[in-house]
């Protein structure tokens, strides 16, 4: 593997991109998502990116439809109007962008990593990220131009099962398909998994399948997960680090060789090169005991917003985790800021051990040059958002780890 692909988002992105304004009618846009085959359309206010409307934003609308006339037909109607559908469809046909998009829009830069888009697709579940620059959409970069990518780093077809020598194997899958339902049908023709079985392990997409197989097997799935469009590889069970059992650093000092893993009694039982540490991942996680109910924000009608939650629901307490992961051997290591020592900082430790952590990842992303950070280390070391770094469990996180790494070593193979 390379340490760095040298693509940037700017170099496969698909520019100029079509935007809507915010006031358009929402049958115009549908209408153009019809005729241009297009899945998204970025929403403008002017030409700043105010949003986005997606292919299943309008598989959506007849919900909102349904519960438009229902409300309509218990509450009565707020005008003269005919009362319930003949009302309501009246409603529906005044909708805009504004009333329907998402305001949550993954964006990049477009001096941004081939790594860092992927990392953000996985990190939020979506097909596509729009390249901004000055607040001004400019391009846009979807799964499946990430997927062709991975396909071509290895002579422009997903890896064999054949190829992948000896042990167990894994299939990763690198893109998303049009069809929700693809990749569980895909388990079930495959590997004769329950629908749901399949469906579970189709949620952790993309990334690694948990699946462990024959070579046979995993050359079958592969195949028909290729038959919807999808880029999947083999992953040889050797490539991929048993993050699962992985060491969970507590206390660790810094020399110009490397880390020094410090154990219970004071002394080092481990030093990791500083060449060998390959990529640094870090999430905002729920602290495990606690509950929370997430809401996403969801923006509709006038009369309609009256129907849906008030907003997002409490937050349970999060805390940060790391995850370090090294070569030659591939290895992980955990790190939970509230379990970590961090004696080795001196005179710069403060009494937040956020404040501690983020001094922490500040030395590993300066003292590891040639490492590979994730978007969401750039995120909290640039203080972005926490939704660059938010994962809804610790498993979530290592999922996402485990997928940088593949997505990495696929593109930076020669």
């Amino acid at each position: 593997m390379s340490m760095s692909t040298g693509i940037t988002a700017r170099e496969i992105m698909h520019s100029p991109v079509k935007c809507a304004q915010c006031d358009a009618p929402l049958s115009e846009l549908h209408q153009r998502i019809v005729t241009e085959h297009v899945s998204a359309i970025p929403i403008v206010e002017g030409e700043k990116l105010v949003g986005i409307i997606s292919r299943s934003d309008f598989v959506r609308l007849p919900i909102l439809h349904q519960s438009l006339a229902a409300y309509i037909a218990e509450s009565g109607p707020l005008t003269d109007a005919p009362p319930s559908e003949d009302c309501a469809a009246g409603w529906m046909q005044q909708l805009t962008a504004r009333d329907v998009m998402a305001q949550a829009v993954i964006t990049c830069a477009p001096e941004d990593s081939l790594e860092q888009v992927a990392s953000a697709m996985a990190h939020h579940h979506v097909h596509r990220v729009i390249v901004v620059e000055e607040g001004r959409p400019v391009g846009m970069v979807s799964s499946l131009d990430i997927a062709r990518l991975v396909g071509s780093a290895s002579g422009g077809a997903a890896k064999s099962a054949a190829q992948v020598q000896g042990g167990q194997q894994r299939v990763a899958v690198f893109s998303l398909p049009d069809d929700p339902h693809a990749i569980r049908d895909a388990l079930v023709d495959a590997l004769g998994l329950l629908p749901i079985d399949a469906q579970a392990h189709a949620r952790m997409l993309p990334g690694l399948l948990p699946d462990h197989l024959s070579r046979e097997a995993a050359d079958r799935l592969v195949e028909k997960i290729q038959e919807y469009g999808v880029i999947a590889s083999v992953v040889s069970e050797e490539a991929v680090p048993d993050l699962g059992h992985a060491k969970t650093i507590h206390h660790l000092r810094m020399s110009d060789a490397g880390i020094d893993v410090v154990g219970i009694a004071g002394s080092s039982e481990e030093c990791i090169p500083w060449d060998a540490l390959f990529l640094l991942d870090v999430g905002d996680v729920p602290i495990e005991g606690a509950t929370s109910q997430r809401v996403e924000a969801t923006t509709v009608s006038a009369t309609a917003r009256r129907l849906a939650p008030s907003g997002p629901g409490p937050s349970a307490p999060v805390g940060l985790e790391a995850w370090l992961i090294a070569k030659d051997p591939w290895r992980g290591y955990r790190i939970d800021h509230s379990l970590m020592n961090y004696e080795y900082l001196g005179e710069r430790l403060t009494e937040n051990t956020r404040a501690n952590f983020r001094l922490l990842l500040t030395d590993l992303r300066d003292r590891a040059g040639d490492m590979h950070l994730t978007q969401g280390v750039r995120g909290l070391l640039d203080d972005g958002p926490s939704s660059r770094y938010w994962y809804a469990s610790s498993e979530a996180l290592r999922r996402h780890t485990l997928f940088c790494l593949l997505v990495i070593g696929r593109l930076g193979e020669t």
